[in-house]
């Protein structure tokens, strides 16, 4: 079981299961989805972050300041290697063919255009490598799946909607994480199983 609290426990079968974290700034959802992310990990279950804020490092470290997770941060402040627009296949590959649990962390991208290209590739081959489970924490999703996308977007949201949607049957499970509820999309946030 994943002990997310002392009176809150996943089976292990979750891991490809969709949940969404949603409330307002403050109220913890990032404190959640990290517990989800270290029973994950003590069950040596992989994940997957997606941080665009760069607040997920903290998984390096405990609440007392001792060692966490040993996992890799790709790209931030505080990353092992940086990320680089191109580099969304390969790191797609990395994760579904060794299983590696990781940070992915675009809080230092250049541009928007590099943030959402890196995505779009990242989740297309994702989706189509994958066979085995893996969790995906989205942090502030409504940035890549948004209800109303600019026209830049609409692949972003498609490819995004498509793991959420049809992940399931290649292993993947998603943790949906957002404040802003009115703004991720509908159509995706229909398919949570829990909220």
């Amino acid at each position: 079981m994943l002990k997310i609290s002392d009176n809150l426990s996943l089976p292990l079968g979750a891991v490809p299961q969709t949940f969404g974290v949603l409330a307002v700034r403050g109220a913890g959802k990032s404190n959640t989805a990290a517990v989800m992310a270290e029973e994950m990990s003590r069950c040596s279950l992989p994940f997957v972050v997606v941080d665009p804020v760069g607040c997920w490092w903290g998984l390096r470290s405990t609440a007392d300041g001792g060692p966490g997770l040993a996992i890799p941060i790709f790209g931030g402040r505080h990353g092992d290697v940086p990320l680089e627009r191109g580099a969304g296949e390969l790191l797609a590959d990395l994760v579904s063919e060794r299983r590696l649990s990781c940070v992915l962390d675009l809080s230092r991208f250049d541009s928007e255009s590099d943030r959402k290209a890196f995505l779009l590739a990242f989740a297309r081959r994702l989706y189509l490598k994958n066979e085995h489970p893996l969790h995906l924490f989205l942090e502030e999703a409504d940035d890549y799946i948004p209800q109303k996308p600019m026209r830049d977007e609409a692949q972003l949201l498609r490819a995004w909607e498509n793991i959420v949607r049809r992940g399931r049957s290649r292993g993947l499970g998603v943790t949906l994480i957002t404040q802003r509820s009115a703004a991720i999309n509908k159509m995706v946030l229909t398919q949570v199983e829990t909220l």
